[in-house]
């Protein structure tokens, strides 16, 4: 708890841009508001600033690569999704290095897959990292989105309550040359922590959950795995929690075609593991990281290597890193699991090591920052609740739809999905802001300990999805000089569906 204060001295901040949209976060999803924007109103000018000096938020610090095919077509079938997430997806894979289940996806192959004794798509397929941020790239460059790396916001201007909501016409931000200020109409918040929310209203504005329901982790990528003898000799014998595919045939065709497969399991093994090597279980617990009961694997590329006659088959897999369920607003914690997830991410890799194919397998990549799942609510006209996601909630509001990520994930009737209200997206009491990415409004844990509706909610798709319908929001408020809050529903559900969103799935 602080106990001391310092007075800042007040001075005069230069103003850097002057724009009618604001975009913080330059993650997929700021990506995705930024250039729903420009489309929807060519006229306005948008600006995104990102805080790290690349785009792709978690997507490339974090190396959350596997993107899930499964919350735009169901395995059912169902077309949950379209609009820029599935464009951005289109064109990363055109770039020819992702998993080949997207290209099948996008041809229409599936899912459910055809002639397969699995069929199902399950929710971790990767994408190539470079080709993201490389697609973002060009889709702001096209748009005539405007884009500033390594800038940080840091406050709201000083707050305009003309509307008799206060509102904040802009930002300060931190450069590599200073403070500065940038100006804006409408400001459209896809950072992680809600920041804007938090700089213009403080806990008026946010709710930060008391429980901690969800984690901060870190993914690990490790090189170099005998893929002929893992699936022969390593997998089958062991109980698992999630094995996509089910069919050991089908997984041994993945391998030959480049494909994904997914196992949640091995318990046993780490048992060994630690029962042979205990100062290695002693250095993990003293990371302070969640007690690691499973491998969670999943491949994030094959490669086909020809050596003296003979092919052979090596995978580079994404394995979940450790994970820490401390307070992910408390800098000092943050830190601290930044720290120790690295000295983590060494100790799983030689755990992993026991698997059978994975005992040449050496660290190949760490992240550039760890995730985070659980920080800052926003408190907007609505909230989604649990009660939403599970009875697959209709609105007549509704923006698109989110697939349920983790409630969906094995449930197959879960996976229809439930509509996304734009009221989670319009601050309460906030005017000239909208909320974008995982950070919109939703049930807190004082109703829903388990925060059932953020953990829904935070899946790569919906998150696009909401930013897209912010993006044009934004749009259209400049455009016809309104609040977020007087946007006419019809006129952003229109250009929605021109901009390819799906705001309806069919049962059947």
């Amino acid at each position: 708890m602080v106990t001391e204060f310092i007075t800042e001295p007040a001075k005069k901040v230069p103003v850097l841009k002057d724009v009618d949209i604001l975009v913080v976060g330059g993650s997929q999803s700021g990506v995705a508001a930024a250039v729903a924007a420009k489309r929807a109103n060519p006229d306005a000018t948008v600006l995104l600033v990102e805080q790290e000096g690349y785009l792709g938020g978690q997507s490339v610090g974090g190396m959350v690569v596997h993107w899930e095919f499964r919350e735009y077509t169901n395995n059912k079938g169902q077309v949950l999704a379209r609009g820029i997430g599935k464009e951005m997806i289109r064109r990363i894979v055109e770039k020819g290095h992702s998993d080949p289940l997207f290209k099948d996806w996008l041809d229409g192959r599936g899912p459910p897959f055809k002639d397969v004794p699995d069929g199902r798509a399950h929710a971790d397929i990767p994408l190539d990292v470079n080709d993201i941020q490389l697609v973002l790239i060009e889709m702001c460059e096209e748009a005539g989105v405007v884009v500033l790396l390594h800038a940080k916001v840091v406050g709201a201007l000083p707050l305009d309550t003309a509307t008799g909501f206060p509102a904040s016409r802009g930002a300060f931000i931190e450069t590599i040359d200073g403070r500065r200020a940038i100006k804006a109409k409408i400001i459209v918040d896809c950072s992680a922590f809600a920041d804007m929310a938090w700089y213009i209203g403080g806990k008026d504005a946010v709710i930060i959950p008391e429980s901690q329901a969800m984690s901060m982790q870190a993914y690990v990528w490790v090189d170099n795995v005998d893929l002929e003898k893992f699936v022969k000799e390593g997998i089958w014998g062991h109980s698992f929690q999630i094995l996509y595919p089910k069919d050991e045939k089908q997984i041994w065709e993945h391998v030959k075609q480049g494909k994904t497969f997914v196992i949640r399991g091995f318990a046993d093994i780490i048992n060994k593991a630690f029962d042979t090597e205990p100062d290695l279980a002693e250095a993990y617990e003293k990371t302070g990281a969640v007690p690691l009961i499973y491998f969670w694997l999943k491949t994030v590329r094959t490669r086909k290597v020809e050596c003296g006659g003979e092919t052979k088959y090596l995978g580079n897999f994404a394995i979940e890193g450790p994970q820490f369920l401390w307070r992910q607003v408390d800098p000092m914690l943050v830190s601290k699991a930044e720290l120790n997830q690295l000295k983590g991410a060494h100790i799983l890799t030689r755990v992993h090591q026991y698997l059978p194919g994975w005992e040449k397998a050496f660290l190949d990549r760490t992240v550039a920052k760890i995730g985070f799942r659980e920080t800052r609510i926003p408190i907007g006209l609505y909230a989604l609740t649990k009660h939403d996601v599970y009875s697959h909630a209709k609105f007549d509001d509704v923006i698109g739809r989110g697939s349920g990520h983790d409630i969906g994930r094995g449930n197959v009737e879960a996976e229809y999905g439930y509509d996304v209200p734009y009221r989670v997206l319009v601050p309460a009491k906030i005017d000239g802001l909208l909320f974008g990415a995982r950070t919109v409004s939703v049930e807190s844990d004082k109703n829903d300990e388990g925060l059932t509706a953020l953990n829904a909610h935070r899946g790569i798709s919906v998150a696009i999805v909401v930013s897209q319908a912010s993006g044009i929001a934004a749009a259209l408020c400049v455009k016809s000089k309104v609040e977020p809050r007087n946007l006419e529903i019809k006129k952003l559900q229109a250009e929605l569906r021109r901009q390819d969103v799906v705001l309806e799935t069919p049962r059947q």
